[in-house]
């Protein structure tokens, strides 16, 4: 439980984000090289692919999010601030 609490005090962010740090720290491990796996990551023990870590951005870091068309009116921004919480597993690897 050392990765979410790290993740949280790093990004100076409340307990009450807890479930998506722990989330994010076993995204993050599932793709790390482990001794216990003879130096390949989990996610390539199970699959056989090594896995991609460049869609990896800061935990707690300020992102944009778009809005689609239907959901603003002519001068509204097309995006609004967020903060990254995580990333999606069923939707593959590369969202936010």
């Amino acid at each position: 439980m050392e990765g979410p609490r790290c993740l949280l005090e790093d990004a100076k962010m409340s307990q009450e984000f807890w479930g998506h740090a722990v989330l994010t720290a076993a995204h993050i491990h599932n793709r790390l090289p482990s001794a216990s796996h003879r130096g390949i990551s989990p996610m390539e023990h199970w699959t056989g692919k090594a896995p991609s870590i460049g869609h990896l951005r800061i935990w707690g870091s300020t992102t944009w999010v778009h809005r689609p068309k239907v959901r603003r009116r002519m001068w509204d921004p097309k995006s609004v601030k967020g903060i990254l919480v995580g990333y999606e597993e069923d939707a593959g690897t590369k969202v936010y």
